[in-house]
């Protein structure tokens, strides 16, 4: 297969799945004995420490601020649901949030709390029009993308981090395209809750993932006289009973080995460049670009020609050349088909998806 939906999922590394593997067997031989608890509690500090240095968190930061979690959907949910809101609080998030997003903040609107959603067409329109709704409004919680799962384009963190903490509201960021795609500097960024998948850009098992609760949070969880508090600490309070130590050490070993791999991530800018220059060639075809930072990963399109499914085009190149890509229908934005691709992917493999998508097109537009 000729796979272009690093996006969507990244199968998992070799070094990873043995790693999974020689730790689910031996903890097979000590199980929840004095000795096989203090191993598996080593186990969980040993894989903390390799996610905060790919986040670049301080380690003796980590040991009550970071949660082990199933995937980026459960960090957001867990995350809307422990928050205490009251009707007429206000959440904001941009137009370009993933769909586990809308499904957790849909369910807050059914609780009288407001949505506001802006659309990131710039950066400078983007950060003006949220700093105008947090000055209007009574803001709760700010929760944006690092990196769209839409288009790849890279949202401005920092400044949405200052404008919430000068307007006093929680900022979420969904950073599930963007750990192990770009550099990450969690620490360096004011916000309370970030999280990731595993099994996205770090190339880690399937239902792995992490969710870091800052200081900036916690402090304020103190000051609470129930709810999150009561756990003792943040980490206690999202990380929900026993791991699977398996899939949890696999994933400190895909960090490990995304950290050292993380600076040759930018040289997937020259694909982006290949495969935008062949796009620009097909009739009825328009890229999804806006005039800030992309990741260098993904680049989506949208096919403006009357007639055109992306879910037939995606099927066409799969059933007939077994290339993968992934078509994107979201409630805010129209249709479009994403690609992404890996270190693993040459020039060549861009180009004769470009050349079968043309066909596809052209197959399409004359049926």
């Amino acid at each position: 297969m000729r796979y272009f939906n690093y996006a969507g999922f990244s199968p998992a590394r070799v070094e990873a799945v043995e790693e999974m593997q020689a730790v689910s067997d031996e903890f097979g031989t000590k199980l929840f004995s004095q000795p096989g608890i203090a191993w598996y509690r080593k186990q969980l500090a040993n894989t903390r420490e390799k996610v905060a240095r790919l986040l670049h968190v301080k380690h003796d930061e980590v040991s009550d601020t970071l949660a082990f979690v199933p995937n980026s959907t459960t960090a957001c949910h867990f995350v809307v649901s422990a928050l205490d809101f009251h009707r007429g609080d206000v959440v904001v998030t941009s137009d370009q949030e993933h769909l586990s997003t809308w499904q957790a903040l849909e369910g807050l609107q059914q609780r009288g709390i407001e949505l506001e959603v802006i659309p990131v067409s710039s950066e400078a329109r983007f950060l003006t029009q949220l700093d105008d709704v947090c000055k209007k409004r009574k803001v709760k919680l700010i929760t944006v993308s690092h990196v769209a799962h839409t288009d790849g384009r890279m949202l401005p963190v920092h400044q949405v981090g200052e404008i919430a903490r000068r307007r006093n509201a929680i900022l979420m960021i969904d950073g599930a395209q963007a750990v192990g795609h770009i550099p990450v500097d969690v620490a360096a960024l004011d916000v309370d809750f970030y999280f990731f998948s595993g099994h996205k850009w770090c190339a880690g098992p399937m239902g792995t993932g992490a969710l870091f609760i800052t200081k900036r949070y916690e402090e304020r969880l103190g000051r609470r006289e129930s709810g999150l508090s009561e756990a003792g600490s943040a980490q206690e309070y999202f990380e929900l009973g026993t791991q699977n130590i398996g899939l949890i050490a696999g994933l400190g070993r895909a960090c490990e080995m995304k950290q050292q791999e993380l600076s040759a991530m930018g040289n997937l800018a020259y694909l982006r460049t290949v495969f935008r220059g062949c796009l620009s060639r097909m009739n009825g075809v328009e890229t999804v670009e806006w005039n800030g930072p992309h990741a260098p990963g993904i680049l989506s399109f949208q096919l403006h020609a009357s007639g055109f499914n992306v879910v037939h085009i995606a099927e066409y190149l799969d059933v007939k050349y077994d290339i993968a890509i992934k078509p994107l229908r979201s409630p805010e934005l129209s249709p479009m088909l994403r690609v992404s691709w890996s270190l693993s992917t040459d020039v060549q493999d861009v180009l004769f998806l470009a050349e079968k998508l043309n066909e596809a097109l052209q197959f399409h537009r004359a049926s």
